[in-house]
């Protein structure tokens, strides 16, 4: 039903002063707009298409890879309407009201812009962005083995930079005795492959707080089975919306773009390679079973100055 431009003033008067009703349109509403939309998304073939949604749903979530939230203080978005002209200063702030909150939103978002300074500003911003992919590969890596330098090699081919973060797991008992020990051969296997794209870091606090924290885009985690699949799904989840508005504020607030949760990548272990786990090297260690075939070179040749020599 088209609307003449009084009309369509009458009905949002309406509507952004009543929930219910405003509830009611957006039922009737939108559907048929998001069916329009990726209509139109079909038929194109750009680079990149820009879908401007002022709610967040499913049926986008699925289809665009990354959800950007655009968020200013409220005084910034009143200014700004007042200067278009076409409300009053009551009617915008009814249908601030009207909207989900911030904290809300964030919860769907890949990435805040912090809208409060230039276009210029912006447009620096979402150029560093779409212009360099850090991955993010987190674990405890007690000790290394060839599985972890396997994806950390296919992650490499896929991302501008990876970076290896050695993180504490407070649920398990500690293998490592020295993990700035362990960090530094790490850093000796990646010269002897001729890797040059990585950086590892040593971590205490939270994964998704420490990869923000260095600029990742994107977390990685490597998946052995359809079971870890599984485990990793739920995580991933968490890992994307667990983390407040306000917290990446504190951590970048002189950044325009701010990191919203992370998505992560998934990356699968060569044929032959998918069994390879600490775990299972650790098992084997304390059995005195052969493990050369499971870690790189300088991890065996120090495995017993680097490991507690404990039943796991």
């Amino acid at each position: 039903m088209d609307l003449r431009p009084n009309e369509a003033k009458e009905v949002a008067e309406v509507v952004f002063n009543n929930k219910s009703k405003l509830r009611e349109l957006n039922k009737e509403v939108h559907p048929k707009v998001v069916r329009k939309i990726i209509e139109i998304i079909k038929t194109r073939n750009e680079e990149y298409i820009v879908v401007d949604i002022p709610i967040p749903v499913r049926e986008f979530m699925n289809i665009c890879d990354y959800m950007f939230l655009v968020v200013a203080e409220e005084e910034t978005r009143i200014n700004r309407a007042l200067k278009r002209g076409n409300l009053s200063k009551e009617q915008i702030i009814a249908r601030i009201k009207s909207q989900m909150t911030n904290e809300e939103y964030v919860r769907y978002a890949d990435k805040i812009i912090v809208n409060e300074g230039s276009v210029e500003d912006i447009d620096i911003e979402l150029s560093e962005f779409n212009n360099k992919k850090i991955g993010f590969y987190a674990g405890c890596f007690d000790p290394f083995t060839n599985g972890h330098l396997n994806i950390l090699k296919k992650a490499c081919t896929y991302y501008d930079k990876v970076i290896l973060g050695m993180g504490v797991n407070e649920i398990k008992t500690p293998r490592v005795k020295d993990k700035i020990k362990m960090a530094n051969l790490i850093r000796d296997v990646l010269k002897e492959n001729d890797i040059k794209n990585v950086e590892v870091v040593t971590y205490d606090n939270l994964t998704v707080a420490k990869a923000i924290e260095v600029g990742a885009t994107e977390l990685i985690r490597g998946i052995r089975s359809n079971d870890e699949y599984k485990r990793e799904e739920v995580l991933r989840t968490y890992n994307k919306s667990s983390t407040k508005l306000k917290e990446y504020l504190k951590i970048n607030k002189q950044k325009a773009i701010i990191p919203c949760g992370l998505p992560t990548r998934f990356f699968y272990p060569t044929k032959g390679l998918e069994d390879i786990s600490s775990t299972m090297v650790m098992e084997k260690y304390i059995k005195r079973e052969n493990i050369s075939n499971l870690v790189p070179r300088n991890i065996l040749t120090n495995i017993e100055e680097l490991c507690y020599n404990q039943q796991l």
